[in-house]
């Protein structure tokens, strides 16, 4: 345990039986003050010395507790990683989502020796071993960094609060990620889906879907846009909340960083089929008795009789999921498409038609170009042999007065 305020311990031996210790610490003015304690069980030094540190051990916890700083009382990387859980949880510092998965990867810190090893003195190495021994107890590569991040970022607050003076574990390599190609859907597959919600009306589903498919929104962004946030005149989404879900409830949040703060144009059709499904809320809300506001869900339902509540994100995904496997629709990885695939596959058609990556990286809002890139380009089969092919045409150009060889 780190000593604040304590900051200094001895013992000296008594005229009589046992030891005295001796606590030095300053007051609210600066002045050093002493605090003394007798231990007459204790014959040798050493067990004078085990006595001591007990002691101290206690009165600093008390003094700190006193104070509510749970950082310094927090001895072990596991006490250390649940505070500092706990202190985001308290300041609403982190999303209930990212808490609530934060716990889950407590538990594979609880569970290893490391959880027991002291904060202050953490090792590279003994991350190396927790690592080795959850990818030897079968965790997938992407579990063991969830799990390390964790314990990262509790490790990285330590520092800040300089409780630690360094990071011991900025130099842990952690497990690499195979990478994951995007199951997008390709011209035929989009064709049979795109026909589909022709024919099927403007039910909240089929709007979800066809605003995933041509917008590339997240399914969360889908169920958290609001008729204020669609403006007809210029053809805009302007996308401002999401719908994030803490175990088996759900709530508003707004977007996790300012690039998913964003606005995404929209064409002719989609503008259309927003139009109708408009027509259609306003009529259900004159049916069942409710007065129509700007601050309804676009694919929300009636709730409680008094409200359009918005869709859960899950029900959405079953619904697709449905839709999916009945068309028989398959990805470019040969799966059955999940409804982030929609994203994956709008990011690759537009790369494949020509839109600049950092326009894409817009309208998708990634944090970054290179994200986009490193996802989206060269995935698409048909763009690689055009590209291909316009620039061999390229190279054979014979430009007017090229002197050639006969």
């Amino acid at each position: 345990m780190k000593f604040t305020h304590y900051t200094s311990a001895s013992i000296r031996k008594r005229k009589g039986k046992g030891w005295q210790g001796i606590l030095k610490y300053k007051d609210e003015d600066n002045k050093w003050k002493s605090k003394y304690k007798t231990f007459p069980d204790a014959e040798l030094k050493r067990e004078a010395t085990a006595a001591l540190a007990e002691w101290r051990e206690q009165e600093e916890r008390a003094w700190h507790e006193t104070r509510g700083d749970v950082r310094v009382l927090a001895s072990t990387v596991a006490e250390y990683v649940e505070h500092h859980i706990e202190t985001l949880e308290k300041t609403g510092s982190a999303a209930k989502s990212t808490t609530t998965g934060y716990r889950f990867m407590l538990a594979h810190i609880k569970s290893d020796p490391i959880g027991g090893v002291s904060i202050d003195e953490l090792t590279a190495e003994d991350a190396e071993r927790w690592i080795g021994n959850m990818l030897s107890s079968g965790k997938s590569a992407a579990t063991v960094r969830k799990a390390f991040n964790v314990l990262h970022v509790a490790v990285r607050h330590a520092v800040e609060v300089h409780r630690l003076p360094y990071d011991p574990l900025s130099a842990v390599k952690r497990p690499k990620l195979p990478k994951k190609e995007p199951n997008s859907l390709d011209t035929m597959q989009r064709a049979r889906l795109v026909s589909y919600l022709d024919a099927t009306g403007c039910s909240p589903v089929n709007v979800a879907i066809s605003l995933a498919l041509y917008t590339g929104m997240r399914e969360g962004e889908v169920c958290g846009l609001r008729w204020a946030d669609v403006d007809f005149k210029t053809k805009t989404l302007h996308i401002r909340r999401t719908i994030a879900r803490d175990g088996s409830r759900t709530y508003v949040k707004v977007p996790k960083t300012a690039r998913s703060m964003r606005n995404i144009p929209i064409d002719q059709s989609l503008s259309d089929l927003l139009t109708t499904r408009k027509e259609a809320v306003n009529a259900e809300c004159t049916v069942a008795g409710i007065k129509f506001s700007e601050d309804m869900y676009v694919v929300g339902g009636i709730g409680d009789g008094v409200a359009y509540a918005y869709m859960d994100p899950h029900f959405l995904w079953q619904s697709w999921k449905a839709i999916a496997k009945s068309l028989d629709l398959k990805g470019t990885q040969g799966k059955v498409p999940t409804f982030h695939d929609l994203r994956h596959t709008y990011a690759t058609a537009a790369i494949a038609n020509g839109a600049d990556v950092k326009s894409v990286q817009g309208l998708l809002g990634h944090a970054s170009a290179k994200t986009t890139l490193d996802i989206y380009a060269g995935n698409d089969d048909e763009a690689m042999r055009r590209a291909a092919e316009s620039t061999a045409a390229a190279m054979r150009e014979m430009p007017e007065g090229a002197k050639t060889f006969k």
